[in-house]
């Protein structure tokens, strides 16, 4: 296992909040970890890849530009259940 995460910084000395929020990760051990992979696939949609994406990250979006919209639209003016059926 790598170091890092909530016991990392707890050892550091560092101030931990709980609980961690979703998607931070700490750069150089995301880096580390992501070049034991041969390819990363990024499936967000295609403006979501335009904006940002990690260096020679493969474009697989799961959703069209028109899906996400679609289900972002039916996530704020019903649930989360209607936008994921």
């Amino acid at each position: 296992m790598s170091a890092g995460g909530v016991e990392h910084d707890r050892e550091r000395g560092n101030p931990v909040r709980y609980p961690p929020k979703p998607g931070c990760v700490r750069l150089p051990l995301a880096a580390a970890e992501l070049a034991a992979y041969s390819e990363i696939i990024d499936t967000r949609s295609p403006s979501e890849w335009l904006l940002d994406h990690l260096p020679n990250a493969l474009s697989y979006p799961a959703l069209n530009d028109d899906e996400r919209a679609r289900v972002g639209l039916l996530y704020k003016q019903s649930s989360s259940f209607e936008a994921k059926k």
